[in-house]
Order: structure tokens, then sequence, then C-alpha cells
């Protein structure tokens, strides 16, 4: 019996390999930076989305100012 072909998001193809990283962040600027940095310099395509669950330590402003 053939298993049916696994299917991507809509608009990829077999080499569009996509990533979500999703990351929660509550004051936790330094932390989060330093988790960003490797991700924003990767090439591959990838999504990222931060969730500031509305710290007070600049982590908004520096996330904003990284993806400038």
């Amino acid at each position: 019996m053939d298993e049916p072909a696994a299917a991507g998001p809509a608009g990829n193809g077999p080499d569009e390999l996509t990533v979500s990283v999703i990351i929660p962040s509550y004051n936790r600027r330094e932390q989060l930076l330093r988790t960003l940095s490797p991700l924003v310099r990767d090439p591959g395509a990838h999504e990222i989305v931060v969730v500031n669950d509305g710290g007070t330590d600049g982590s908004l402003e520096a996330v904003r100012a990284l993806a400038a």
C-alpha cells in the first residue's frame, strides 16, 4: 500500500525547508539576544516569533533593533 506524500506549507517545494522558532520572553533581554543572534545569521529560510510577555527590561526594543 502506498503511503501519502507528506504535505508541507503552501508554496514550499521539497527543497525549501522552513523552520519556525517560537521564543517566549519575560525580562530576559541578554539571554534572548544570545539566543537570537545565531538564528538571525542563519541563511536558511525560517521564521522567528518572539512572544514578549510584557517585560520591562528593554527586550522588545532590542528585538526590534535586531530585526531592522
